[in-house]
Formats: C-alpha cells, sequence, structure tokens
C-alpha cells in the first residue's frame, strides 16, 4: 500500500487555461469598466501626459500596485485601476490587487474581477468597487483565505530588479519574467 502524506503539498497559485475564446470574453468583460489597454499603448498614453513611462508602468506591475495579463507576447492592463482623469492608481484597486495576487495568477485575478462572486451576491467585484469597495475588498479577504488559509497575504514582490538591462523593445516581454519571480 502506498504512503500517503498527511496534507496535499499547498497550493500556491491558482491558474487558468488561455485560449482565444478566453481572451475575447476577457476583453468584453473588462468593457463597462473603462476596457483595457496594451502596456505599451497604455505607457505612450503616461508619457504623454507627463504622468510616466514604460519602465514606471513595469514597476507598477511587478510591485502589485496594478495587474495586467498576458495574451500572445503583449501584456493587457485593464482600465478600471486608473482614474481617468489623471491615470492615477486608483487605491481600492490596489488594495483588493495586494490582497489576491499572492495566490491568483495575473489571468486567474483578471477573471476574478469579472465573473459573479458569491460574497457579492452573484455581482462582479468589476462593477462593484467604486460603490462599495469594503464589500468588495472582504470578498477578496475570503476568497484568499479559502484559497490559503492564511488571513494576512503572504508575498513579496520586488520593485527594483532588472528592468533597465531590456531595451524598449523587449521590455514588455520581461514584466511577466520579473512578476514570476517573486510569486
Amino acid at each position: 500500500m502506498p504512503m500517503r502524506a498527511a496534507h496535499p503539498p499547498p497550493r500556491c497559485v491558482m491558474t487558468s487555461r488561455l485560449d482565444r475564446h478566453s481572451f475575447d470574453a476577457m476583453i468584453g468583460a473588462y468593457q463597462t469598466s473603462g476596457g483595457t489597454s496594451r502596456v505599451d499603448d497604455f505607457a505612450l498614453l503616461l508619457e504623454q501626459r507627463q504622468r510616466g513611462n514604460f519602465v514606471s508602468v513595469a514597476k507598477r506591475i511587478v510591485s502589485r500596485d496594478i495587474f495586467s495579463f498576458e495574451w500572445q507576447d503583449d501584456f493587457w492592463i485593464p482600465m478600471f485601476q486608473f482614474n481617468p482623469e489623471d491615470m492615477s492608481i486608483k487605491q481600492e484597486a490596489r488594495r483588493v490587487v495586494h490582497e489576491l495576487a499572492c495566490v491568483l495568477d495575473n489571468w486567474t485575478l483578471a477573471l476574478w474581477f469579472t465573473q459573479s462572486n458569491a460574497w457579492l451576491k452573484g455581482r462582479r467585484p468589476v462593477d462593484m468597487i467604486d460603490r462599495n469597495f469594503s464589500e468588495v475588498l472582504g470578498a477578496a479577504r475570503a476568497d484568499r483565505f479559502v484559497a490559503t488559509g492564511q488571513e494576512i497575504p503572504r508575498c513579496s514582490a520586488t520593485v527594483n530588479k532588472g528592468l533597465k538591462q531590456y531595451p524598449a523593445t523587449n521590455r514588455a516581454r520581461h514584466i511577466g519574467q520579473l512578476g514570476q519571480r517573486n510569486i
């Protein structure tokens, strides 16, 4: 009889499979909340508004202040995370991202915001975050606790690693690699 471990190994990161249908559905799901933008396009917008550049966007992603998801060598940012007037990060979105970034990969995190949530009585977090932040934060904490059993998120992100070593044309590819090192 084979020996079984008393407890299964902990599962730290939940992931989802990517396909074209899922990507199209994801893009559509964010349309009512500001849509999505490619990281490179968003960085250009920040430069035009003198609010940042590619490196500042990459640092925000790596530090988990915002999240993006990858599809076919492009990184996409859900725009609900920003104030449309000045492109500053909405602190409510940042706090929810911090709660979940340790237990969900970027694609699953993007899905979490767009799917109905039992803790929110079937409503989508992306639709609720501006109206009832405390409920969305509570749902994120509950889902994190269910996934890990931890009351406090336990992850670290290193912001200042390696972005300057990559030419601008290759930086987007390395955002994900930098973030993956810190999960």
